[in-house]
């Protein structure tokens, strides 16, 4: 592709939107952003994948009087993160097909360890909401970040907040007169939302979910209840997120809704990961203790 095709920030964004991304945000990035990616980087375009909250409501499995049954959050029941990542270098493929870039000119990037709700926000993709989470009108919160870095100019400067910081746009409707603090803070089960886009890691089960902590503190471990993967009451409370939402199609990484806690324990890492390998409990970062864990937790002995 010539490089004036790809020189308008609205034609890599409509691209975007006919590979079935929600929405999608190009921009320059400034020398210190660019200064995180490998290669040429210098611009950058910011994706949402929806995975809504119209999923089938696969119903608990009867119970036999000895499965105690362990629920996996929506987002985690197909990976929405390498079936966005696969949409990227689709596009990327296309960007390169006359010859003009090489594959190591483009960064993919999705669930990585960069800080992408910094790039959502800064680069106009998104708003941060008071739970910490990106806000999309189109999607709410319902969405995972994608992005990838580009090697050649667009035209489009990179988008400033328009308020100061700390104030939440989006959040506004949710914050009404004698209503206290906002419907995501209440619903936090340990407290660890404050309503000021921060979360207290240490309060989150996500967090431990996720590998973190090296013990889950009492408050945590009496709130846990049956969550396998995943906490979403913050998201289930936000007003955004109460409308129904279509989510993308994917058959990627496929779990169950309900998993069997008891049966997890009792398996070992080599079954774990054979089990889970190719899902968004299959990253390399949650590991067959972390698993059992949370099993554990969910159904202590």
């Amino acid at each position: 592709m010539p490089p004036q095709k790809v020189l308008e920030s609205r034609l890599l964004e409509q691209s975007a939107l006919e590979a079935g991304f929600i929405k999608a945000k190009a921009a320059a990035l400034n020398p210190a952003d660019a200064a995180l990616f490998e290669g040429p980087a210098r611009s950058i375009m910011l994706c949402a994948l929806p995975y809504g909250n119209l999923q089938a409501d696969e119903p608990l499995p009867e119970d036999n009087g000895e499965a105690v049954y362990a629920e996996i959050a929506p987002f985690a029941r197909f990976n929405y993160y390498r079936e966005a990542a696969r949409r990227l270098l689709k596009l990327a493929c296309g960007l390169r097909a006359e010859g003009l870039y090489a594959k190591k000119d483009f960064r993919i990037f999705c669930n990585s360890r960069l800080n992408e709700k910094y790039l959502a926000e800064h680069y106009g993709l998104g708003r941060r909401a008071r739970n910490g989470l990106i806000l999309i009108p189109e999607a709410g919160s319902l969405f995972v970040i994608a992005g990838m870095s580009l090697p050649f100019e667009i035209q489009r400067e990179p988008e400033e907040a328009d308020v100061d910081a700390g104030q939440f746009p989006l959040c506004a409707n949710c914050m009404g007169k004698g209503r206290g603090k906002p419907p995501c803070v209440r619903a936090c089960p340990c407290g660890a939302l404050e309503g000021d886009g921060r979360v207290t890691l240490e309060k989150c089960i996500q967090w431990y979910a996720s590998g973190n902590g090296a013990a889950v503190p009492p408050l945590v471990r009496n709130n846990w209840g049956k969550r396998l993967y995943g906490c979403g009451a913050c998201q289930d409370a936000c007003i955004y997120n109460q409308r129904p939402l279509n989510g993308c199609i994917t058959t990627l990484g496929a779990l169950p809704r309900f998993m069997d806690a008891r049966k997890l324990c009792g398996m070992s890492d080599g079954a774990l990961r054979a089990f889970f390998k190719g899902s968004a409990m299959g990253m390399s970062w949650l590991t067959p203790q972390t698993i059992r864990r949370s099993a554990r937790l969910c159904a202590p002995p």
